[in-house]
């Protein structure tokens, strides 16, 4: 079993303005927007083993518009561009391919999964991945075949702009569709309270981003944990045609470890207690 590098944001609760890139932000540990440095994480698991290997703090638009503020606290000249949390964790991602850093895939939620940029670059670059993405996410359940109409008339322009006649529909429209039948019960791993058992389901679909002349044909998975079967995660994956639900579900399964790191560095070791201004 290889390795995932996995990507997650987090962030920690701050009084006053001085901290770089504190601001009034959304704060999932505090399930509210309070005033927060937030930051983008990478971590490397396998199997029960994970480590954080590499960070990214995110700096708002208020701080890239003030100078002074910047100055004060030191941040490198580098730094100083917008980046929004998709772009930081690419950054890594591509950073830990470009140092030698081995992994199978790469991970992360509907944060990134659902900059659609993103999972085409990456499954350009030949890099697998399980993106978890939000219920409202289109999909093709045949290939659209996206092309340019032909001239139909010797008025005006010809087309240009690519177009398709198949109907696209929701991740959620899609798994009303399906019967209560079609889920099937994966065994993930031994947990402090027994086996984790999960319920899944997936298909091969298409995605097409209205610009390219073709669609993507990925894998749709999702899962349900046994006692909330009404709570649904989505998720896409480049992964191999032929890979089975165990290996989707264990792929997905495996961004429980940085959120774990997370955890285990703010509560045992006072991640989230530092002060420091520069």
């Amino acid at each position: 079993m290889k390795a995932a590098l996995l990507i997650d944001e987090s962030a920690f609760a701050k009084k006053g303005e001085a901290s770089a890139g504190v601001a009034r932000q959304w704060n999932g540990r505090l399930g509210k927007v309070e005033n927060s440095q937030v930051g983008v994480f990478a971590a490397l698991a396998k199997e029960t083993a994970v480590s954080l290997i590499d960070a990214r703090l995110y700096l708002p638009e208020c701080w890239l518009n003030d100078t002074a503020r910047l100055d004060a606290v030191e941040v490198p000249a580098s730094a100083r561009v917008a980046q929004r949390e998709v772009e930081l964790a690419r950054e890594m991602i591509f950073g830990a391919r470009r140092h030698g850093v081995r992994f199978g895939h790469v991970a992360f939620d509907a944060v990134y999964g659902s900059a659609g940029w993103l999972l085409r670059e990456l499954d350009d670059e030949g890099i697998p991945f399980m993106g978890e993405v939000r219920c409202d996410q289109h999909l093709f359940l045949q290939d659209p075949t996206p092309s340019v109409p032909r001239r139909t008339s010797p008025m005006g322009r010809p087309p240009s702009l690519l177009r398709t006649e198949a109907r696209a529909i929701t991740v959620s429209d899609w798994l009303k569709a399906q019967p209560a039948s079609a889920w099937r019960r994966i065994v993930l791993r031994g947990g402090e309270k027994g086996l984790i058992t999960i319920e899944a389901l997936s298909a091969r679909v298409w995605l097409w981003d209205g610009q390219e002349d073709h669609a993507r044909r990925w894998h749709l998975f999702m899962r349900r944990e046994i006692d909330r079967p009404d709570t649904v995660k989505f998720a896409l994956s480049n992964a191999k045609a032929d890979t089975s639900l165990h290996q989707l579900a264990s792929m997905q399964a495996a961004r429980f470890w940085i959120e774990h790191a997370l955890r285990e560095a703010k509560d045992c070791l006072g991640m989230a207690q530092y002060q420091v201004r520069k």
